[in-house]
């Protein structure tokens, strides 16, 4: 369970991120530092002795027209992890992914300024979506995964971050 969650969380948040830079018209409320509200996670990541005990989130504008992120997450034995991402694109056109075994690909798009849709592919078939809200105030974002989990059931997550 804890792999299975990290792995989700890791991939999901990264992809929030990565897909919130090239939106045509994006918020800039997306930029800066966002903490995860563990206890609005919907699934519960299970056994708090198992679960992260806080995830972090930075946005950065690395120039270029692309962002980037680093997520940290910290376990609750203290144990950090922390994952930083490449830019992304967001044309509707394929962005290789390399080092996920879950997904090769992702394609992003943002509907407005304060939506993004991130679309996970395997081989060419979609395995993930995600749908990142920012709120009005630009101090919250509900973020909304939608998939096939990686022992093949679907999959439906539902994360709040808030700004720091």
């Amino acid at each position: 369970m804890k792999q299975k969650f990290l792995t989700v969380t890791i991939g999901a948040v990264a992809c929030l991120w990565l897909a919130s830079a090239q939106a045509a018209a994006p918020n800039p409320e997306f930029l800066g530092t966002w903490e995860m509200d563990l206890s609005k996670n919907q699934p519960s990541p299970g056994d708090p002795k198992k679960a992260p005990k806080r995830i972090t989130v930075i946005v950065k504008d690395v120039g270029g027209g692309k962002w980037a992120t680093e997520v940290t997450i910290e376990m609750a034995d203290g144990t950090k992890q922390a994952q930083p991402s490449m830019p992304l694109r967001m044309d509707g056109t394929p962005t290789p992914v390399s080092d996920n075994p879950a997904i090769d690909s992702l394609t992003a798009n943002s509907p407005d300024s304060n939506t993004v849709i991130v679309t996970a592919r395997k081989d060419g078939k979609p395995v993930e979506t995600e749908t990142s809200k920012l709120s009005a105030d630009g101090k919250r974002i509900v973020h909304t995964i939608d998939g096939t989990g990686p022992d093949g059931m679907p999959l439906h997550i539902t994360q709040v971050l808030n700004k720091k």
